[in-house]
């Protein structure tokens, strides 16, 4: 910055009247001034009569002596660096680097200019967003101290403004680009056009792309065919040949719940700066067209209602409900055919539609003589098989009556370390939760902290993800896969308290949702 300054003395006008009031007492004034001089009679009174006019015109421009200390400012000129994927390709990044530095050496020997320099890097779906970094690096300028942007890039910009020179001259000032590379470059890529994110279970989504050529010469663009190696889910392989720059629609088959996975690569150009583009991969989640669920609850709670809340409000969710109301054990003096009771279908759940159900919750269950134990080894035979078990822990889970001493034991992954605690407590995130899927986004998605529980079930991991720990960083929430099928564990019955808003409440609608 400069470091002289220099001061200036100027007049200026504040009028006390608006700019039409003036005119009219100039009018008024020039008419009064004028008449007397006309008819000629006493020829000082003009005289007179145009000072008085002239001394209250200016009193009512009201002049002010200004003056000023001025500190001249540098300009600022801005060099953008393209530092994305690619720019790594044929030693472009050496180049932009020797670039940059001559362009420093040039640009410090003009006096009263400042340098200013920022990078750019590859934003979601490898996009390079120089003019977004370009107004942001510009916000604290002046537009009057923008001498001017040079950009060091490869010329794969996109997000170049869609307006007239005139008003981009004005919003970014003169900007320059300089290109690495070489003219003789060529690029082959694949560009996905249309791939949807979820598809039904038992059907295909169609998947569109393009295959592409970049060069500096048109002899290589949108010429010829290419061939497409196709692979869906690694059991699927065929080639197919298709048109460069036309787009190409394949059928994707959604085989099972979950990720499916196609992946493409093209054949390569001879001498192409690089083949990592030449492949791309689509993942498609399979979803049922509707989720079938058995929800069994050992008796009724408070946490109960949590779930039938949250699995009622889905239209996408067919809900099988029962509750455990009478222990068969307990006396009932009641005549069976005075009772509005169903009994509960015990075969017809557990051994004639087992396998109609996309996923079965035990909540707060204990053992009893409704279900045999053979019921229990059908259970987890559907989980090998594709099914989804989710089991919330109440305190029978660790006693004589708990679902552990039946062959539920072989897949559940937490096993009761015979110690529970009946203390407040704040559940958390571990390292491995702040990334899975299903509880990545819970800090993110709901403001404020989280509200404590008030028991959990002791247990501990013999296997699967904790991603969620409780009182002593005790294993909270564990997700495993047991051969096809799927197992969640909730080491506690206290959830509902967030859907009460207790000391705060936390997310877990959006957590019971995941999970289910």
């Amino acid at each position: 910055m400069n470091s002289y300054s220099y001061q200036s003395l100027n007049i200026q006008f504040a009028p006390l009247l608006d700019t039409p009031w003036l005119i009219t007492i100039c009018f008024i004034a020039a008419l009064l001034t004028v008449i007397p001089m006309i008819r000629g009679k006493n020829p000082n009174l003009w005289i007179w009569r145009s000072l008085a006019a002239a001394a209250l015109i200016l009193a009512l421009a009201n002049p002010q002596i200004l003056e000023e200390e001025r500190i001249p400012q540098n300009d600022i000129a801005l060099i953008v660096i393209d530092k994305s994927e690619s720019q790594n390709f044929v030693n472009r990044n050496i180049t932009t680097e020797e670039i940059k530095e001559k362009l420093k050496q040039k640009l410090t020997r003009i006096k009263n200019l400042e340098i200013r320099t920022t990078e750019v890097t590859s934003h979601k779906q490898d996009e390079t967003l120089i003019f977004q970094t370009i107004e942001q690096s510009l916000a604290d300028i002046p537009k009057s101290r923008r001498a001017g942007t040079i950009v060091i890039s490869d010329g794969q910009i996109h997000d170049i403004p869609q307006t007239d020179q005139a008003k981009f001259t004005e919003e970014y000032g003169p900007t320059h680009l300089i290109l690495t590379g070489e003219k003789s470059e060529k690029d082959r890529h694949i560009q996905l056009i249309k791939t949807p994110a979820y598809g039904i279970i038992g059907q295909t989504v169609n998947v569109t792309f393009k295959i592409e050529n970049e060069s500096a010469t048109s002899n290589y663009k949108s010429q010829g065919y290419a061939d497409v190696d196709v692979n869906i889910n690694d059991d699927t392989n065929y080639t197919i040949s298709v048109p460069i720059g036309e787009e190409q629609t394949l059928s994707f088959p959604i085989e099972h719940a979950g990720q499916n996975i196609m992946s493409l690569k093209v054949s390569p150009l001879d001498g192409e700066i690089t083949e990592r583009n030449n492949q791309a991969a689509i993942i498609v989640n399979g979803l049922r067209d509707r989720l079938k669920v058995l929800l069994v609850s050992g008796k009724p709670h408070m946490g109960e209602r949590t779930w039938r809340n949250l699995l009622t409000s889905d239209p996408g969710i067919d809900l099988v409900h029962f509750t455990i109301l009478r222990d068969p054990t307990k006396s009932n003096p009641i005549q069976s055919n005075e009772l509005s009771l169903i009994p509960f279908p015990v075969r017809e759940l557990f051994e004639v539609k087992l396998y109609d159900f996309d996923l079965i919750i035990f909540d707060r269950y204990k053992l009893n003589r409704i279900m045999p134990p053979h019921y229990f080894t059908n259970i987890a035979k559907y989980v090998y098989k594709g099914g989804a078990l989710l089991v919330t822990s109440g305190p029978d889970f660790d006693g004589k009556n708990s679902i552990m001493t039946t062959d539920l034991e072989k897949i559940i992954p937490g096993k009761p370390s015979l110690r529970n605690f009946d203390k407040e407590f704040t559940p958390h995130l571990t390292e491995k939760g702040k990334i899975h899927p299903v509880t990545n986004d819970l800090l993110k998605n709901w403001q404020g902290d989280w509200g404590p529980w008030l028991w959990q079930a002791g247990v501990n991991a013999q296997y699967g993800h904790v991603l969620m720990t409780g009182h002593e960083d005790r294993p909270l929430l564990i997700l495993e896969r047991v051969n096809e099928g799927r197992v969640a564990q909730i080491a506690s019955d206290q959830i509902w308290l967030w859907s009460k808003g207790y000391k705060g409440g936390g997310p877990q609608a959006e957590l019971l949702r995941r999970l289910s």
